[in-house]
């Protein structure tokens, strides 16, 4: 028996159990922005800050850094146009401001957003430190949380990995679950570091978070300072600035080219947004795989079905999701597992987020029989609430069993969950079964064919 040493809820996972939720976890981003102040003039660093659109966030928050090394180079001659735009030097490393944008154009109703700071100057690193302070400002939150930090890819890989390790043990505590992003990849190199990424994921509780993969081009344009952007032209480097001033024809020309230069995005922010929407129109129940994802042109690499079958299911369980694209699909989310696929009962996102959401709902539901005294009649009341709450699930569609009594049960009482040395040691035990309806992950078809003789 354990030894519970102050009153409260505790919560134990059985292996037997079946355990699901409600419609609205809240999404939280972490990371660096422009300003953090809201309209009244209160500092808002590393204060959990509601936003409900992106002119929102700019209003507390501020907008994208200004890039500062966007290079344009014009090789044309008189018979073929040769342009290209990239950046020569560092980039910001400060990508919130475009993923808030790409969570809300899913379809993504509120997000509440930690700000640990104002920029960094472009090419200084990032701090984990600062980033891991914006997950303890989250202790107080009383929800079960969608944490997603897309800046984390941008940190130094001693840093990457810690600060994932960090996110896992905050999710396990609070019954909260992470959107994680892989470190940055190139179609070369992605099964290697994919290999990396599965050896250095030794710490616990995988189950509780789930990893996207590869980065996603939007049809965002960065955002730039006009006098930083050069331009390598004829044998001489103009600025775009001085163009603007000069010559009309050759500065639309080049901010045209601007408006093909694409932001890159880690995809939790778009699975975050996805996720947001699903959980309130269809129920967090339901897989978020074959999600199209909005003013996305495509997944920065290109997966097929062989490429993914290593990623989807390894020996070491270390599912890795991929973004696909699908001719007149568009880019979809084609996966729906944790990181903890030797789980048998977690290897899902859905279920492992509907397992959280019943066991803190559950748990709110019982706070206000703490100090109750521990009589059959609180047994009756805790059982009758309960029973509420899985008959509304039910209800819903949240779990299989054509009538209430083959889709849940809840158990209270003594000889039933408790001894009698439990109720003298004022323990209330309380135990839920649920039938749980999983993902439809592989569909097969059989076919066959007489053949006349």
């Amino acid at each position: 028996m354990a030894k519970y040493k102050y009153p409260w809820i505790y919560i134990q996972e059985l292996s037997s159990s079946f355990l699901p939720q409600s419609k609205d976890d809240t999404a939280v981003f972490i990371g660096y922005t422009e300003m953090h102040e809201n309209q009244e003039g209160q500092n808002l660093h590393l204060i959990p800050t509601l936003v409900n659109s992106v002119k929102s966030f700019e209003t507390f928050f501020g907008k994208a850094q200004l890039e500062e090394n966007i290079e344009i180079t014009d090789l044309s001659d008189a018979a073929n146009e040769a342009i290209s735009v990239g950046f020569n030097g560092s980039s910001s490393l400060h990508n919130l401001y475009y993923a808030i944008q790409i969570f809300f154009e899913q379809g993504g109703r509120s997000c509440k957003i930690v700000s640990v700071g104002s920029f960094k100057n472009v090419g200084e690193p990032l701090s984990a430190i600062e980033l891991l302070a914006g997950l303890d400002a989250l202790e107080t939150e009383d929800n079960n949380l969608l944490i997603a930090i897309p800046e984390n890819q941008n940190l130094p890989e001693t840093d990457f990995y810690i600060l994932q390790e960090k996110i896992l043990l905050f999710c396990k505590a609070h019954r909260s679950f992470a959107i994680l992003d892989l470190p940055k990849t190139s179609a070369d190199d992605y099964n290697a570091i994919i290999s990396s990424y599965r050896e250095a994921l030794i710490f616990p509780y995988l189950s509780f978070g789930a990893t996207f993969f590869p980065n996603l081009v939007t049809d965002f344009n960065y955002l730039y300072q006009e006098s930083a952007v050069k331009i390598k032209r004829s044998g001489e480097t103009l600025s775009l600035l001085s163009l603007k001033e000069s010559d009309e024809f050759l500065y639309k020309k080049y901010t045209d080219c601007l408006q093909q230069f694409f932001v890159n995005l880690p995809p939790s922010s778009a699975i975050a947004g996805a996720s947001n929407i699903n959980d309130m129109d269809r129920g967090i129940w339901r897989p978020l795989a074959n999600f199209k994802v909005e003013r996305i042109k495509q997944p920065e690499i290109i997966i097929n079905d062989r490429q993914q079958e290593p990623l989807n299911i390894h020996p070491s369980g270390k599912a890795i999701n991929c973004m696909r694209k699908f001719e007149e699909r568009g880019t979809l989310i084609w996966g729906n597992r944790t990181l903890g696929g030797t789980d048998p009962e977690y290897r899902y996102i859905a279920i492992r987020r509907f397992v959280n959401r019943i066991e803190y709902t559950v748990a709110n539901l019982l706070k206000e029989e703490i100090f109750s005294n521990n009589l059959p009649q609180t047994c009756a009341r805790v059982k009758s609430k309960t029973e509420y709450y899985c008959y509304g699930l039910w209800n819903s569609g949240a779990f299989c069993g054509p009538k209430p009594e083959l889709a849940y049960f809840v158990k209270c009482g003594l000889n039933e969950t408790m001894t009698q040395q439990d109720i003298d040691s004022g323990n209330l035990i309380i135990e839920i079964g649920i039938a749980i309806t999983r993902p439809l992950e592989f569909r097969i078809l059989r076919f066959t064919q007489k053949i006349s003789s």
